[in-house]
C-alpha cells in the first residue's frame, strides 16, 4: 500500500492489525487515519509515513527506537502510543484517538488570551521536560503536533519519533533537516547537535504564535523563513499585541536565542518565565550570557527593572495534570544585588555594627544604679489588607465600609477598564483576627454552596472539590507545610474558588479568606490566576 494512493482506495484496508476506517488528515510526509485495532476493538489514530522515509535506514531506526521510548512515558500531556513499527514496507504509529482539532486549526480562529496561552504552554512544557528526562528530544514541536480537547483545553503532544523533512537545499551536507521550518532552531537548520534546548526554541515559537496568531517568522518562502531563524532577532510580541505585558518580549527573546546556551535550560523555565510575564511581574528573564541582554526585533524601549518578587510556589495538593513547572534555580546572588547596591549594603552594615558596638560599650560602662526596663512581650503582628495584597491586585480593590462577618477588613477587587492580564470578574479579600475566625467563615461558605469536604479537584481540567493546599517543602526531603484550604464550584456560568491563607503563627502572615469568580465558565483561566496569586495574597514581603 502506498501512502500516495488516492484516499478512497485506503479505506477498509488493514495495516499491522489496524483496519482503516476514515482519513483524519494528510501532510507532505504522512497520512493520519481513524482506524480500529482489530484484536482489541479499540479506535486509534494511525499515522502512516511515506515510503521514502521507510527507505531511509537512519530515519527508520531512529523512528522505531524513539517511538518505543515515547510509548514508555506515562504523562497526561503526551499522547499514549499503542504500537509503532514497520509493516509491509511502511512505517506506522498507532496513538490514542483524541476527539478534537489540533492547535494549528484552533489558531486559525485568532490569537489566544494570556490565561489560555499559559495554561497550554505549561502543559506542553511539563510533557517536554518529562521526555527530556528520558533522553528524548521531540525535534518537531509545532501547533500541528499538539492536539487539544476543546471542552477542557487538555493538550496532548504527539509525534515523538516522527519529524518532517524539508527539501530545501544548501542548508546542510545532506540537504535536509528534521523539523518544520516555522519552528526550527538554528542548530537544526545547520545540521548541528540537538538537545532539550532545541525544543525550548520551538516551544518559544509556539508561545509567540498563541499570543499573536502567527508564527514568529512569516516571510513567504521556506528559504526566507530559515534565513530569519538563523540571523534575524526574535520578534517582539508587544509590537503585535501592545495590550500584553512587555515582559513577554524578553521571554521570547530568551527562548528563541540563536545560541542554545543562551536559552532557558528547560521548557519548565520558559513556562515559569511566561507565567511571571503574564502576571505583570517585572523580572529578569535572560538565559543570555551575563551582561548581554537578548536582542528583540522592533521592541519598544524596555522599562527600568524592578526588584524581583518572590517566586511562585506550586500547589502539590492540586497539582494534577498539567503539572506545574519546577521552581527556578535560585542564583547565588539575586539580580537586584548590583555591585553598587552591594557596596551600599556593606557600608550600612558597617554603620549598624559600629552603632551596636557603641550601645554595648554604653551599657557596660554606665553606673549600676540605672535600671534597665524589661523588654515588652512580643505580640503577633496583624497586617492590613494593603500590606498583604501586592500592588498589582490591590490597585484594583476598594475597601468595604462593612467587613464580612467576623473579619477585620474586607475589600472587593474588580478588573480595570482595560486589563492587560487575566483578572477575575470579582475578587473579595477579607483579613481575620485569628485562624479560628477565618476557618468559621470558610466553613460557612462551603456549607452554603453544598461542597463536600476532602473530595474532587480544583485545577485546569476538573472544577469541583475541596481540600488543603500545601506550601513547597522548606528543604529537599522535608515534608510540605499546609498553607490553607480551598474549594471550587460552578455557580451557573460562573467559576468560583474560595480559599484561606493561614497565619499559623508566622509574623509575616495574616489569616485571609479569598473568593474569586470568573464568568463564561473560564475555570482554566481562573485556576491559573489563583495558582500564581494564592501564595502571595495574605503575607508581606518586607
Amino acid at each position: 500500500m502506498d501512502v500516495g494512493m488516492a484516499a478512497p482506495t485506503r479505506i477498509g484496508t488493514e495495516v499491522a492489525g489496524f483496519r482503516i476506517e476514515s482519513m483524519l488528515g494528510r501532510g507532505g510526509m504522512s497520512v493520519v487515519y481513524v482506524a480500529e485495532q482489530t484484536r482489541l476493538g479499540r479506535k486509534v489514530a494511525l499515522k502512516v509515513l511515506t515510503t521514502e522515509l521507510a527507505w531511509d535506514e537512519t530515519f527508520r531506526e531512529r523512528f522505531v527506537r524513539e517511538s518505543h521510548i515515547a510509548a514508555t512515558i506515562d504523562h497526561p500531556n503526551i499522547i499514549p502510543i499503542y504500537d509503532a513499527g514497520e509493516a509491509d514496507g511502511l512505517l506506522y504509529i498507532a496513538m490514542r484517538f483524541v476527539q478534537g482539532p489540533d492547535l494549528k486549526e484552533i489558531l486559525k480562529r485568532g490569537a489566544f488570551g494570556v490565561g489560555r496561552t499559559i495554561f497550554l504552554i505549561e502543559q506542553l512544557a511539563s510533557a517536554l521536560d518529562t521526555a527530556h528526562a528520558h533522553a528524548l528530544v521531540h525535534r518537531d514541536v509545532k501547533p500541528g503536533n499538539i492536539l487539544v480537547e476543546e471542552t477542557t483545553d487538555h493538550a496532548y503532544l504527539t509525534d515523538f519519533g516522527v519529524a518532517k523533512q524539508t527539501t530545501a537545499r544548501g542548508l546542510t551536507s545532506t540537504g535536509h533537516f528534521l523539523g518544520t521550518v516555522e519552528y526550527a532552531a538554528p542548530e537544526q537548520i545547520e545540521g548541528g547537535a540537538v538537545d532539550a534546548r532545541t525544543d525550548v526554541y520551538a516551544l518559544g515559537c509556539v508561545l509567540y504564535e498563541c499570543l499573536t496568531g502567527s508564527p514568529p517568522f512569516s516571510h513567504g518562502t521556506e528559504h526566507a523563513v530559515l534565513h530569519a531563524h538563523l540571523v534575524e532577532p526574535p520578534p517582539s510580541v508587544s509590537r503585535v499585541r501592545p495590550d500584553l505585558p512587555q515582559a513577554f518580549d524578553g521571554v521570547i527573546a530568551t527562548a528563541m536565542a540563536k545560541a542554545a546556551e543562551d536559552r532557558f535550560d528547560s521548557c519548565g523555565e520558559l513556562a515559569h518565565a511566561a507565567r511571571n510575564a503574564a502576571s505583570g511581574a517585572v523580572r529578569r528573564v535572560d538565559g543570555a550570557t551575563p551582561g548581554r541582554a537578548p536582542t528583540i526585533a522592533s521592541a519598544p524601549p524596555a522599562p527600568q527593572e524592578a526588584s524581583t518578587p518572590p517566586e511562585p510556589e506550586t500547589d502539590p495538593a492540586a497539582a494534577v495534570p498539567p503539572e506545574p513547572p519546577a521552581e527556578d534555580r535560585a542564583p547565588a546572588r539575586g539580580p537586584w544585588l548590583t555591585p553598587a547596591r552591594q557596596l551600599l549594603l556593606t557600608l550600612l552594615l558597617v554603620v549598624v555594627a559600629a552603632a551596636a558596638s557603641g550601645i554595648v560599650v554604653y551599657f557596660l560602662t554606665r553606673g549600676d544604679h540605672v535600671t534597665t526596663p524589661a523588654p515588652a512581650p512580643k505580640a503577633l503582628a496583624f497586617h492590613t489588607l494593603a500590606e498583604i495584597v501586592p500592588a498589582p491586585v490591590w490597585n484594583t480593590c476598594k475597601k468595604q465600609a462593612k467587613p464580612r462577618p467576623g473579619a477585620l477588613e474586607t475589600a472587593v477587587c474588580l478588573p480595570p477598564a482595560h486589563p492587560t492580564t487575566f483578572t477575575p470578574d470579582r475578587l473579595e479579600l477579607s483579613a481575620f483576627p485569628s485562624g479560628a475566625a477565618v476557618v468559621r467563615a470558610y466553613e460557612a461558605e462551603r456549607r452554603r454552596h453544598h461542597v463536600a469536604r476532602n473530595q474532587g479537584s480544583c485545577n485546569g481540567l476538573s472544577w469541583g472539590g475541596e481540600g488543603t493546599w500545601l506550601h513547597n517543602p522548606a528543604a529537599p526531603g522535608a515534608p510540605p507545610k499546609t498553607g490553607g484550604s480551598r474549594f471550587c464550584y460552578f455557580a451557573g456560568h460562573k467559576a468560583v474558588i474560595v480559599w484561606t491563607h493561614r497565619k499559623f503563627g508566622q509574623a509575616t502572615h495574616t489569616d485571609l479568606l479569598g473568593i474569586a469568580q470568573e464568568g463564561g465558565s473560564d475555570h482554566p483561566g481562573l485556576y491559573n490566576w489563583w495558582r500564581f496569586w494564592h501564595h502571595r495574597l495574605g503575607k508581606t514581603f518586607l
